[in-house]
């Protein structure tokens, strides 16, 4: 027998609600909830003090379990957790009944990891999922500084150590036997199971899940299969102006003036790019001078009128001594979707055409000409 645990209080410390916040459309605990059910277990627990999240595991048609005051508080260890939902539910247990842990504070882990995991404790593990670990570790004590896995006189080559992991904290699987006797995670032989640097994901901080948040708009069937580890900062983030800096709408007066709306967020955010290092510029095929003074006014360069965009930005990247890979493109309609495919991220506002959205490796949370370019300069500065 499988069973699947989903540990979800209400409170927490850093984030208030943060089991309720939502990732790419999902409450972290409705995501929890969907990879326990792609496995298909014999039975899914979510354990909660919440009345809302208590809720929301009675409408996935999943099993809720009320906490005691106990195994509620700050201090209660995952282990009381386990133990309290064990024993409720009264059963004479065997050798081959196996429960798992999904801690809804890891958003992107997969069905795979948890599948791999509930094997391996079939097979008498307690299984983990975690990371490779390439860090030099220090440790100090009494003012003194020491290494911890790995010699002080000597750097030894990342292929040529040992081989290490760390926990990810989002998926545990042990016999349920042994976990009765020892009350512990780790009551047999551990075992890893490794998962991407995406997947490891926790979120502790209001950092961690606006990153996570971001990561969410990342398209999953983007060929280049971002990860936060190999997004690189831009040299230069270019972005069509109608539809993007504006709500691609545009009021014509009397005598056929043309006027555009856009959002104030996006001047203020044009110094944050220029801190970072970031040159910005505006590439549009549109005529109307509101662009060029658009531009002006919050101080970005600019070249409009252009029949062909991707000639004539890539004459730019000549000029600049840069490629394709280092620049950030930024698109809603038809007329950048060859920008949208070579630039090094693609990026198109959440109201853009579905043909945009289909390609672009970052969906944005904010509609075009309601400041997109703070959400992308976020982005940016958490870069390293």
């Amino acid at each position: 027998m499988r069973i699947v645990i989903i540990p979800a209080r209400g409170g927490s410390k850093g984030i208030k609600g943060k089991n309720l916040k939502q990732v790419g459309g999902l409450t972290l605990v409705e995501r929890a909830i969907k990879v326990a059910k792609s496995i298909n277990p014999e039975l899914i627990i979510l354990s909660t003090d919440s009345s809302e999240i208590r809720n929301l595991g009675i409408k996935e048609e999943i099993t809720t379990l009320a906490r005691s005051s106990e195994t509620a508080s700050d201090n209660a260890s995952t282990e009381s957790v386990v133990m309290e939902v064990l024993n409720s539910l009264e059963k004479p247990w065997s050798k081959v009944d196996v429960a798992g842990i999904i801690q809804p504070t890891s958003p992107f882990i997969d069905s795979e990891t948890l599948a791999d995991c509930l094997s391996l404790a079939e097979s008498g593990y307690s299984a983990f999922s975690a990371v490779q670990n390439h860090i030099h570790l220090w440790s100090e004590s009494n003012g003194n500084w020491m290494p911890v896995n790995h010699p002080a006189n000597k750097r030894i080559r990342r292929q040529d150590r040992p081989s290490e992991v760390r926990e990810t904290g989002a998926v545990y699987a042990f016999p349920i036997i042994q976990f009765l006797k020892h009350q512990y995670r780790f009551c047999s032989p551990p075992r890893p199971v490794i998962v991407s640097e995406v997947d490891q994901i926790e979120i502790d901080s209001p950092l961690d899940l606006w990153i996570a948040q971001k990561l969410a708009g990342f398209n999953p069937e983007s060929k280049r299969a971002l990860h936060l580890s190999n997004l690189r900062k831009p040299k230069l983030f270019v972005t069509d102006f109608d539809g993007c800096l504006t709500d691609d709408t545009v009021c014509t007066d009397e005598i056929g003036v043309e006027s555009v709306i856009c959002s104030r967020k996006d001047g203020l955010a044009v110094q944050r790019f220029i801190d970072a290092g970031v040159e910005t510029l505006i590439l549009s095929s549109e005529k109307n001078m509101a662009v060029k003074k658009r531009a002006e006014k919050i101080g970005i360069n600019i070249v409009y009128g252009v029949s062909d965009k991707v000639k004539t930005l890539e004459n730019i990247l000549i000029s600049k001594s840069i490629s394709w890979g280092d620049i950030w493109y930024c698109g809603n309609d038809l007329n950048d979707l060859k920008l949208i495919q070579i630039a090094g991220l693609g990026i198109c506002p959440s109201d853009a055409v579905d043909e945009i959205k289909s390609c672009a490796d970052l969906i944005l949370e904010t509609k075009g000409g309601a400041g997109i370019l703070p959400e992308v300069i976020r982005l940016v500065e958490v870069i390293k």
